[in-house]
């Protein structure tokens, strides 16, 4: 019982890899349009934001033997990705209280849900290591200002972790101190990275401009309710139901939840629902566990 839900971490790293290689047409598709993906983000020759999201790409280029084995590094970068993720976040179960069969049960429905992230998905491993940083930030705040140097290399939404972050270190000094230290070193990294890359133009997402073509797009989009369901099914609903259940921690933790869900409608494809993995695996699944149990 120990070892399980390792186990099943490792068995849903390499399952997810394999069903979203066959869902892209399997090495060939890291060969051709992944490669040049990566070439291009290394080169600054791509367009905002992924030409500033450095963190995934600079890692598979070291993995990969500092770029001879480029293919095995981005793969190889999508295994560790999703083994850091799913491993961090049964850390952050654990801390929680959540006993091992809970986080077992918790496992087979994330797991479950992952198999529908792959929607005009590419083989990036951005999404997986923002679960990682994010769930680290929550495990080691002491650790703070390198994880959040990391974290702003990565993705630009993991700015949205540290109000939560900060509501978690309220009454501690120590820790408040190293959460904000946190916040201006990723905004410090974040402006420049962009002031060394320089002006990139935002290509639309679907044809939309961000904001309220944006928003109305996702709202009125049957495809973003569905890709909804079919990832998270109905435990954030019920999590949220049940809130008079969720411990303090969560509570605090639980206002990245409706400023990660703005963001997503307001900036991104909803559809796309690895973007919402964070709030999702980091508050709403484990309150739904913590709640039921």
């Amino acid at each position: 019982m120990k070892y399980i839900p390792w186990v099943i971490v490792l068995i849903l790293a390499l399952s997810i890899l394999v069903s979203h290689l066959s869902t892209l047409g399997g090495i060939r598709y890291v060969e051709t349009y992944q490669l040049e993906r990566h070439i291009a983000v290394l080169s600054g020759s791509t367009s905002s934001p992924w030409v500033y999201r450095l963190l995934p790409e600079e890692i598979a280029w070291a993995v990969g033997g500092a770029g001879y084995y480029p293919v095995f590094g981005l793969i190889l970068t999508r295994i560790l990705a999703t083994l850091l993720a799913l491993g961090f976040t049964i850390l952050w179960w654990g801390q929680l209280g959540i006993d091992r069969k809970g986080q077992i049960i918790g496992l087979v429905i994330l797991g479950t849900g992952l198999f529908w992230t792959f929607f005009d998905s590419d083989l990036s491993s951005g999404t997986f290591l923002e679960v990682a940083l994010c769930s680290a930030l929550c495990l080691w705040p002491m650790l703070a200002i390198p994880l959040s140097i990391l974290a702003a290399l990565n993705r630009e939404t993991s700015i949205l972790i540290f109000p939560g972050l900060i509501l978690l270190a309220f009454g501690c000094k120590r820790y408040m101190t190293m959460i904000i230290s946190g916040a201006v070193a990723f905004i410090l990294t974040y402006l420049t990275v962009r002031l060394a890359i320089g002006y990139r133009e935002t290509m639309p997402y679907y044809g939309r401009s961000i904001g309220w073509e944006m928003l109305k797009g996702n709202l009125l989009n049957l495809d973003t309710w569905l890709q909804l369901i079919r990832t998270f099914s109905l435990a954030p609903l019920l999590a949220l139901l049940w809130w008079k259940k969720w411990p303090p921690v969560l509570k605090r933790l639980a206002v990245i939840v409706p400023l990660w869900v703005g963001a997503v409608f307001i900036g991104g494809a909803v559809q796309e629902t690895r973007l919402l993995l964070v709030p999702f695996s980091l508050v709403l699944l484990p309150a739904f566990l913590m709640s039921v149990g």
